[in-house]
Parts: structure tokens; C-alpha cells; sequence
């Protein structure tokens, strides 16, 4: 039926984007608890670099996602396939220029978030690790949707919530157990992440998949109409970025570094809620 086939989409997308959320939810967590309030703030002040990182890998997943649902609709998987590697290599690629321009200009990153003189430092220390994974969280979120419309949305929820899991767990050991803070904080994400690529790899080259890798050449056409189909998620989720670098900004400037602290708890339940939106549409 149709009710069934609509939440066997629905559930899996919303879970998800739901976890998807929690990551910062819990380097939040773990860094308020073992580190401090000042630790706390410069993750605060980090999550719109995530959430544009994160719009980079959606702007590519949500078009390649529609493109090869069509295709897959017609039973011509030679096409899906094609759009399902052009896209794969292409954020592939542009995810390891991003990571080389993101890691040698740090400091200015830092400034534009709105990093003071005192919570700069920090905010460098947990982004100058995160950095190194920006390919693992671009290509397992490209990874993670398009599982979905190969028609395997349980191993997609199945997937995000075993790296969830490791991501609580990491967090405790690297931050809680070992004493490593930030930098503990953003390598436990990190990892995470890694799983998450690693999995949906497996799943795609030797698992039961529909889409397979495939040769490709590049094709400004090709491109062109996987961003035209994910600029709408895309200008979302800036959006979500851009919200919360001014709250921080005018925070700091009228109100103090450690109310950033605070404004990190409303912050997360307000991604929590932007999220779900984002999961359902998807689905």
C-alpha cells in the first residue's frame, strides 16, 4: 500500500536526520561535562562550519538521489549508475580540495565564526581535527541517502545508528576516559563518520546493491542538474548556518562568551527540529 511504502521512506529518512543532529548533541555533551563552559561555547561556535560542510554534501546527495530515483523508476540502471559514480567521484574530489583550503586557513575560519581572543584557541583546536574528516562527512552523507533510493532504507538506519553509538563511545574514551577535550571531541565525530563511509562502501561494491560504481567523465551538464535539484536542502541548511552565527556573533558582543554556553542548548533542539523537517521531505 501506499500508507506502508510512504513511512517505509518516512522512518528511516526522519531517524536519520535525527542522529545526523545528535553528533554535535554530544561532543556538546561530553565537552560541557569534562571540559567546560568556554570548551562548550567553541563548539557552539563551530556548528555553522558544520552545517555548511554538511549543505556542501546535501546540495550534491539530494540531486543525485532524485536522479537516479528516476532513472531507477525506469528500469534503466545503466543511467543510475552513471549518476550514482559521477556524483560519488565528484564530491569525492571537491571534499579533498575543501579540506586543504579549510586547513590552511584556520584562523580566518575562526575569525568569521565570531571566535574571540580567548575562545579562538579552542575553536581551531576542535575544527583544526574536524577538518580531517570533512571527506568522510561529505561522501557517507552522499552515501547514506542514496542507500535509501537503491531501496535499502533499513541499512541506512541500521548504519547511522551503529555510528551514533560509536560516536558516544569514542566521545567517553577519547574525551571522559583519556582527557583529550576538543580535540578528543572532534576525532571521535570524525571516526564515526569513517564507519559510516566504510559500511555504505562495502554495501555498494561487494553487498546487494542496485547501484554500482561504474566508468565516468566529468559533465558540467550532469552537475548542473544534480545542484539545481539539491539548491533548495542546500540553501536550507545554510540557512540553519547562518541563524546561528549571528545569534552567536550578538551574543558574545551584548551578552558574553559564557551565554554562548547557553544559547548551545537551544541551538541543539532547534537543529533537532530543522532536521526532522529535513528527513520527512526527504523521505
Amino acid at each position: 500500500s501506499i500508507n506502508k511504502k510512504f513511512f517505509s521512506y518516512i522512518i528511516p529518512s526522519l531517524s536519520a536526520m535525527i542522529i545526523f543532529s545528535l553528533y554535535s548533541m554530544v561532543d556538546g555533551f561530553f565537552v560541557s561535562k569534562y571540559v567546560g563552559v568556554e570548551a562548550l561555547s567553541a563548539v557552539n561556535l563551530s556548528m555553522p562550519f558544520i552545517n555548511i560542510v554538511f549543505a556542501l554534501g546535501i546540495i550534491a546527495a539530494v540531486g543525485s538521489q532524485t536522479m537516479c530515483g528516476v532513472f531507477i523508476g525506469r528500469k534503466n540502471y545503466m543511467k543510475a549508475n552513471k549518476i550514482f559514480s559521477f556524483n560519488i567521484k565528484t564530491v569525492t574530489i571537491s571534499s579533498i580540495i575543501l579540506t586543504v583550503l579549510f586547513y590552511f586557513n584556520m584562523d580566518t575560519i575562526a575569525r568569521l565564526l565570531g571566535a574571540t581572543e580567548d575562545l579562538g584557541p579552542l575553536v581551531i583546536e576542535y575544527l583544526g581535527h574536524i577538518v580531517y574528516f570533512v571527506p568522510f562527512l561529505m561522501i557517507s552523507y552522499n552515501f547514506e541517502v542514496l542507500v535509501k533510493v537503491d531501496g535499502f532504507p533499513r541499512l541506512a538506519v541500521a548504519t547511522v545508528i551503529t555510528c551514533g553509538l560509536s560516536n558516544v563511545i569514542l566521545d567517553y574514551v577519547f574525551v571522559g576516559l583519556m582527557g583529550h577535550g576538543l580535540a578528543g571531541a572532534a576525532v571521535a565525530t570524525g571516526f564515526s563518520q569513517v564507519i559510516s563511509t566504510v559500511v555504505y562502501l562495502i554495501h555498494f561494491t561487494v553487498g546487494k546493491s542496485n547501484l554500482e560504481f561504474v566508468e565516468v567523465k566529468f559533465s558540467f551538464d550532469t552537475l548542473k542538474s544534480i545542484f539545481s535539484l539539491g539548491v533548495g536542502d542546500f540553501v536550507s541548511e545554510v540557512g540553519i548556518a547562518m541563524i546561528v552565527l549571528f545569534y552567536n556573533i550578538f551574543i558574545i558582543k551584548y551578552l558574553g562568551e559564557k551565554s554562548i554556553a547557553t544559547f548551545s542548548v537551544i541551538s541543539y533542539v532547534n537543529n533537532l527540529a530543522l532536521t526532522c523537517f529535513a528527513g520527512i521531505t526527504q523521505g
